[in-house]
């Protein structure tokens, strides 16, 4: 798995909490989970970092729900977690957990990205010019972080 890939399973586990470490204060690379430590390579930030300035973040204020699917979008795309058709690339994404989650977590994460990806995945659309059928997988990620880090 490249570094970029093992970002995209953070992003999912942790996109709010990656974002703010990457805009508000990049040099903390470290967050916690459950009281599990997760710690992100330079490359990952700089890759939080090209998707936020994509869609034209600067800092965490600026993260509106309105541009989280444009930012969900933008990692899947850079992590190669799409598929030829732009849908979820299940296996791709079980791999990037495997890769970038701690072992206690793995099963508990896996579960909850997998229901992610089954109920909310085939509405994804790569010509999707506002994003906006990446907003509920993103959603869901972001509830699965809430619920496995007790955030």
């Amino acid at each position: 798995m490249n570094t970029l890939g093992r970002l995209t399973g953070l992003a999912f586990l942790a996109v709010f909490v990656i974002l703010q470490a990457s805009l508000v204060r990049s040099e903390e690379k470290k967050f916690k989970c459950d009281g599990h430590e997760i710690t992100m390579s330079d490359k990952q930030v700089e890759g939080m970092k090209a998707c936020a300035e994509a869609i034209g973040i600067k800092s965490m204020e600026e993260m509106t729900p309105d541009k989280i699917p444009c930012f969900a979008k933008c990692i899947m795309e850079k992590g190669g977690l799409l598929d030829a058709e732009g849908k979820p690339h299940k296996e791709n994404i079980m791999m990037q957990i495997d890769a970038s989650v701690p072992e206690a977590m793995k099963t508990t994460y896996k579960a909850a990205m997998e229901k992610c990806i089954d109920d909310h995945g085939h509405h994804l659309s790569p010509n999707d010019q506002t994003c906006m059928s990446y907003g509920p997988m993103a959603m869901c990620a972001t509830q699965a972080f809430k619920n496995i880090c007790k955030a």
